[in-house]
C-alpha cells in the first residue's frame, strides 16, 4: 500500500503539472479579443480536467500514505476466526 501511495503521489503531481502547461494559455485574451466574459479554447468556461484529475489522484495517494502508517501503542487483534 505504501508503494501504491508513492506511485499515486508522483502520478498526481505529473498530471497536475502537465495539465497546468496544457491549460496555462486558456485564460489569456489578446487586446483585439478582450471582453468582459471569458470564452476559453474549448468553449464557454471550459474546466481544466487534467489538473482536477491530477489533484484527485494526488489526494488519494496522500490518503493511502496516511492510512498505511504504523500506529505506535495500538494492538491489532485478528478476530476474524471468532466471527466466522
Amino acid at each position: 500500500m505504501k508503494k501504491a501511495s508513492y506511485i499515486l503521489l508522483v502520478a498526481g503531481l505529473v498530471v497536475m503539472i502537465a495539465g497546468l502547461f496544457v491549460f496555462g494559455h486558456v485564460n489569456q485574451d489578446n487586446a483585439v479579443d478582450s471582453h468582459v466574459r471569458g470564452v476559453y479554447i474549448n468553449g464557454f468556461r471550459s474546466f481544466p480536467w487534467p489538473v482536477f484529475a491530477g489533484f484527485v489522484v494526488f489526494m488519494i495517494g496522500i490518503t493511502f500514505n496516511i492510512s498505511d502508517q504504523e500506529r505506535v501503542g495500538q494492538r491489532f487483534i485478528n478476530d476474524h476466526a471468532r466471527h466466522a
